[in-house]
């Protein structure tokens, strides 16, 4: 799947490569990312019990994914309770990354958002730096935050050499010293 389309069709589907961001749409177009996700997650797990939510799945880097046929899927969880145990798991996951992000986007600083998602975002090549392809208008979507308060909170980051890059590309220098800016703030 070529990057920026939305994963759409039958409901479930296996990530096998790349990276998808989940995000909560409002009625008037607004969304708020809640979750990224990544090789070996599967997306439409809520519609196997029926569940709909107001969600959109962005490709944010080329990505492969495996569609799923539900009623298979329901079989071979039924004889295999191995794949119940993941699925638990994997909605476990979700969970938590729901949660936090709504406590970021409660209670949180802009700053804190902004450093989350860069670290979701940031690939690490074996050549080079961590980055990724994000304007500030993207970031200010997927944050729940004006461009210009997200713009300033990059040229604060840069400043204090957390990050670098320009035009539509993030550099992330050392992933760990982030991770560790976001653990402070």
């Amino acid at each position: 799947m070529p990057k920026g389309r939305l994963l759409d069709g039958p409901p479930l589907s296996l990530v096998v490569t790349g990276l998808v961001r989940v995000s909560l749409v409002s009625g008037d177009g607004r969304r708020f990312a809640v979750t990224y996700l990544r090789q070996g997650d599967l997306a439409g797990l809520a519609r196997l019990t029926g569940r709909r939510y107001p969600l959109q799945f962005d490709a944010v880097t080329d990505c492969r994914q495996l569609r799923l046929d539900p009623r298979v899927f329901n079989e071979l969880r039924q004889r295999h309770p191995e794949i119940g145990v993941a699925v638990a798991e994997q909605l476990s996951h979700h969970i938590d990354d729901v949660l936090h992000e709504t406590a970021l986007g409660v209670f949180g600083h802009v700053r804190q958002r902004v450093l989350r998602h860069l670290l979701a975002l940031a690939v690490v090549r074996p050549s080079g730096p961590a980055s990724c392809e994000i304007t500030h208008q993207q970031l200010a979507d997927a944050v729940g935050a004006a461009r210009e308060t997200v713009s300033r909170v990059i040229g604060e980051l840069k400043a204090e050499s957390l990050l670098a890059g320009d035009h539509g590309v993030v550099v992330v220098p050392d992933p760990e010293r982030l991770r560790q800016e976001l653990a402070l703030t």
